[in-house]
């Protein structure tokens, strides 16, 4: 009377932080252009909620980031940029992409250093 059935589905959550990325703090798009002081630090936040675990990219100018002079902490899992003790040469443009298993999202800072460095 009754078929066997065999159903698929994929669940893709949306709630409470899961499924593709999102910007925790959307306001932070408004804040694209930053001008700061050379031989300050700066961090360029991209915090995201969603599906773990969530990968941060940093791109300077395009280019995949790997360590930075002075800060070596720069790994997948940590969602800002600290670029300390800013010099002229720090100026460009800074992405960073936060991806999961559902999809990627992007936000990028143009900075510009402002004087020259001292200590």
């Amino acid at each position: 009377m009754f078929a066997n059935v065999l159903i698929n589905f994929r669940c893709i959550p949306f709630a409470h932080g899961l499924g593709a990325p999102r910007f925790s703090d959307p306001s932070m798009l408004k804040r694209a252009f930053r001008a700061w002081p050379a031989s300050h630090t700066i961090r360029l936040k991209c915090q995201a909620t969603g599906a773990t675990p969530l990968k941060y990219t940093w791109l300077k100018d395009g280019v995949k980031m790997s360590r930075r002079r002075l800060d070596p902490y720069l790994n997948a899992s940590i969602w800002y940029l600290r670029l300390k003790e800013l010099v002229p040469n720090d100026s460009g443009k800074y992405t960073c992409i936060v991806s999961n298993q559902y999809g990627s999202i992007n936000h990028t800072y143009t900075l510009h250093v402002v004087g020259e460095f001292s200590k």
